[in-house]
Order: structure tokens, then sequence, then C-alpha cells
């Protein structure tokens, strides 16, 4: 099964989930400045909600995503458990880079325990659109394993709301007709 994904996996898709985070995360930092002139004493309350906003930015360019991947006739043969390990494959294939700096932060922190305060900046900075579920489960594991696997879990999601939605457009043609 897993050579038959490996050769399936579309690594296009997973570039443009590594580029829609980027985005995202680029424009999370561009407008942080004017959040924080707004937000000034209570931005650490703030944060979690600016941070959920982007995620929804996030949300919409991976939908885009996704549904490019769709419109690719070959992976509509496959059957539905493939096509969400593939995209579930395809997302964590497009969020590793991230999921690899915050790692690397966390082991630098331990040997360099006097630069352990910017490596926690960095860390939560490359989890800036997802920021908001590690303060909702907390600065620990949970809140980084659920911030990882957020992006994976939401290429899922839309594979199935975008197969959904094409089945809904194909049984209003047939009925049309």
């Amino acid at each position: 099964m897993l050579k038959n994904l490996n050769k399936n996996l579309d690594l296009k898709i997973s570039f443009k989930v590594l580029t829609s985070y980027f985005t995202s995360l680029f424009l999370f930092f561009m407008f942080f400045i004017v959040f924080l002139y707004f937000a000034k004493k209570s931005s650490q309350t703030l944060l979690p909600f600016y941070s959920f906003i982007h995620f929804l930015i996030l949300s919409y360019l991976i939908h885009k995503d996704m549904k490019s991947l769709y419109e690719n006739q070959h992976y509509m043969k496959d059957s539905p458990s493939k096509r969400a390990i593939r995209a579930f494959v395809t997302g964590l294939i497009g969020f590793i880079p991230y999921i690899f700096i915050c790692i690397a932060c966390f082991v630098l922190s331990i040997f360099l325990p006097d630069r352990s305060e910017l490596l926690n900046i960095i860390y939560n900075a490359t989890y800036g659109p997802v920021y908001f579920l590690v303060k909702l489960l907390g600065d620990g594991l949970l809140g980084f394993i659920a911030a990882s696997l957020s992006v994976p879990l939401l290429c899922v999601a839309f594979s199935f709301l975008i197969e959904r939605r094409a089945e809904n457009i194909k049984s209003n043609n047939t009925n049309k007709q």
C-alpha cells in the first residue's frame, strides 16, 4: 500500500501546501505590528484570536490546493480511504519543514538553556497561523502535536468536503437530465 501511495503522491500539491502555509505565516507577520499597535497591553490575550484569523486564511488557501488535487482525474480513481491517506500525507509533507524547525528549537533549547527564550520565540513564530491551538491545548507536547497535525487534517477534511461537493454536483446534473 505504501508503495502505491508513494507512486501516486503528488509532491506538487505538497509544495502548494507548504507555500500556502508560508503565505499565511508571511501575512501573519506583515500585520503583526499593526495588531500589536492596536492590542497594546492585551496582546498576549488577543494573540490566539489573531492567530485564528490567519488560520482561516490558511484554510482558504489549503482548500484551493486540495481542489486542484481533485481536478486530477487519476486521483478520483482511488478509494476514499486511499484518498484520505494521500491527502494526509500530502499535508504532512507540505508542513514537515515547519515541524523540523520546531523540533530543532526544542532540541537546541535543551542544549542551549541560555538561548531557550529566543528559541521559544522562534518556535511560537513558526506556528503563527496555528498558534491558537498551541495556546488552547497548552505549550507542551499536546499543543505541539495538535498544531503539527492541524494542516494535514485540514487537507483530509477539505478532500472529503470537495469530494462531497463533486458528488452533489454530479447527482444534480443526472437528475436534471
